[in-house]
């Protein structure tokens, strides 16, 4: 490591006497990027409590067409006069671009499930999915096409399993 130091010093200071052109310089300065990079702050984990890692896991990692009635009844167990567990089922309910593409309908399923003990919570998502396509219709940005794609293959399936009227497809397409 101090042999490399000081090559990479010497390098520093040839580079700066000499007169080389721009390709040359670049092509150094890459080199001692790729050898000694400078130091940055690692990325920081979001920390999340005990009852949203649950959730997640149980949404994003073990949901299948097996297991899905189990699921729900552990969703359904859940301390729902809770806040917190609530917002958390709710920004796990309205972002379906985070389970796996062939999971949507069964996220679906879930969501159609549980209308029927927490109706208002149940508007709430898909009042959040209208207006996430919406908002992403607007922005027209390329990096959220694939999110777009699964935010309405998801409203499909909610109509498929009777959650909303089909004038709230046509107003969503116009």
């Amino acid at each position: 490591s101090p042999r490399m130091a000081s090559v990479l010093e010497t390098l520093q200071r040839k580079k700066s006497v000499q007169h080389i052109g721009q390709a040359e310089r670049m092509l150094i300065e890459n080199a001692v990027y790729y050898v000694d990079p400078p130091q940055r702050p690692a990325i920081e984990v979001k920390e999340r409590t005990p009852m949203e890692l649950f959730i997640r896991k149980l949404i994003y990692g073990d949901l299948t067409k097996r297991n899905y009635s189990k699921i729900l009844r552990h969703i359904r167990r859940l301390h729902w006069e809770e806040k917190e567990v609530v917002a958390i089922l709710h920004k796990v309910f309205s972002k379906p671009g985070k389970v796996k593409y062939g999971n949507i309908h069964l996220l679906a399923i879930l969501l159609s499930a549980l209308y029927k003990y927490h109706g208002e919570f149940v508007v709430g998502v898909i009042d959040q999915v209208t207006e996430s396509i919406c908002l992403g219709l607007e922005l027209n940005d390329l990096k959220f096409n694939q999110r777009r794609i699964a935010e309405v293959k998801y409203l499909g399936e909610l109509y498929n399993y009777r959650m909303l009227e089909h004038p709230v497809i046509f107003d969503t397409m116009y």
